[in-house]
């Protein structure tokens, strides 16, 4: 087993996502990738490189929006002069 943290990077252009992740990843962080030229938010998860991979459903939503039913709060992270919202949900 080995435990590693690994980034994934969001699409802002897509309110929802889906992201493979290794089985059980989880999420540590949510914020901005500094490293990235167009400063885009990621998620970065503790996950065990040798599990197989599963699809997980993520919602980016701007303050004031509702959340979908059944989603769970992830993290906030700002990028000027936004504010987001990550919840996880079910596809």
């Amino acid at each position: 087993m080995k435990k590693r943290i690994w980034k994934f990077p969001l699409k802002m252009e897509a309110y929802y996502q889906t992201i493979e992740m290794p089985t059980g990843a989880r999420i540590v962080y949510v914020g901005i990738n500094p490293a990235d030229e167009g400063r885009r938010g990621a998620i970065w998860a503790e996950v065990e490189t040798d599990l197989p991979t599963e699809k997980r459903y993520f919602f980016i939503l701007g303050t004031g929006q509702p959340a979908p039913e059944g989603t769970t709060y992830i993290g906030t992270y700002e990028q000027a002069p936004f504010i987001w919202h990550i919840y996880e949900g079910k596809n």
